[in-house]
């Protein structure tokens, strides 16, 4: 009889141990046995949370260009065409960023001896190169092009879709030109590029926009970029958008990074859940921080 309940006691004991980790590991489950709290606990229960460094940061402040400094925001133009395009290659070849902002990826690849254009819809007074324009007219005048930029713009488009700008896109592209794309999930840690406000990964996802105005006032006016492509599963999506825009994926690049347990645990897992409006959690989603593109025609 010793023996048996030995036994017993065994399966018990790993049952609970599998119940454990499957509790971990499927923040679903677990929320639900969660005691209910009202909407302000949590929201003060998350706020606190959010001041202290229990929350994981979202990017690495280091590695982000001043807004102020323009030797930085040089480099960084220089960095993003040298990722995503190389710039030997550029030399000669008509090239156009396709919103551009400020211009610094225009500048960097024109001192790569490209002939290069930008085109944004938003006009700075700061803009210092003739070579970018809001006037799409006078984009098109200069195509096609050999190499085309669309660098963290297709999740922030405004007054158009982005299959529709993939479409313009494929249209000025040169037969045996490519088209470089890097897009940034919504659900990614730094999707609302928040970061010189509140700079906590995946805040945009746990808290409203409401709260978060709330918890930082300055949210409501301060220039950063809201997503307007509110998906969840972004490698699908993308997938699709890019196919009915009539180009071939030549080459996919994922950049993952891990999701804190801390997010999948109940208080975090049932708001992110709820305001993505789905009902398993995003574990691979979250952790797709950005996906690039190279583009072509679809082949004959």
């Amino acid at each position: 009889m010793t023996r048996l309940q030995d036994c017993i006691d065994k399966i018990i004991k790993a049952l609970e141990e599998a119940k454990t980790i499957l509790a971990e590991e499927n923040p679903v489950l677990t929320a639900q046995k969660t005691p209910t709290e009202s909407p302000q606990e949590e929201f003060a229960k998350l706020k606190e949370l959010l001041m202290s460094p229990k929350w994981p940061e979202a990017v690495n402040l280091h590695l982000v260009a001043n807004p102020d400094n323009e030797n930085e925001k040089m480099e960084r133009g220089l960095g993003i065409v040298d990722l995503m395009i190389g710039g030997s290659h550029l030399k000669g070849l008509k090239f156009l960023d396709y919103g551009c902002g400020d211009g610094y990826c225009v500048k960097a690849a024109l001192d790569l001896g490209a002939n290069a254009v930008g085109y944004d819809i938003k006009k700075y007074d700061s803009w210092w190169t003739e070579a970018c324009t809001q006037d799409w007219e006078k984009v098109k005048q200069q195509g096609p092009f050999d190499v085309i930029l669309c660098y963290d713009v297709l999740d922030h488009v405004v007054g158009e879709r982005p299959v529709a700008v993939l479409q313009k896109l494929n249209e000025l592209l040169s037969p045996e030109g490519k088209i470089y794309l890097r897009m940034h999930p919504i659900c990614s840690r730094h999707g609302a590029h928040h970061w010189f406000n509140i700079n906590k990964a995946y805040a945009h996802i746990v808290f409203t926009p409401e709260e978060l105005k709330e918890i930082d006032p300055k949210w409501a006016t301060s220039p950063h970029i809201e997503p307007t492509l509110p998906h969840v599963f972004p490698v699908r999506m993308y997938q699709a958008m890019i196919e009915a825009a009539g180009l071939h994926i030549e080459d996919k690049r994922e950049s993952l990074e891990a999701v804190e347990m801390i997010f999948k645990t109940p208080l975090f897992a049932k708001r992110i859940m709820q305001n993505l409006k789905i009902n398993e959690f995003p574990d691979f989603p979250l952790s797709v921080q950005f996906i690039d593109y190279v583009l072509t025609r679809k082949p004959q």
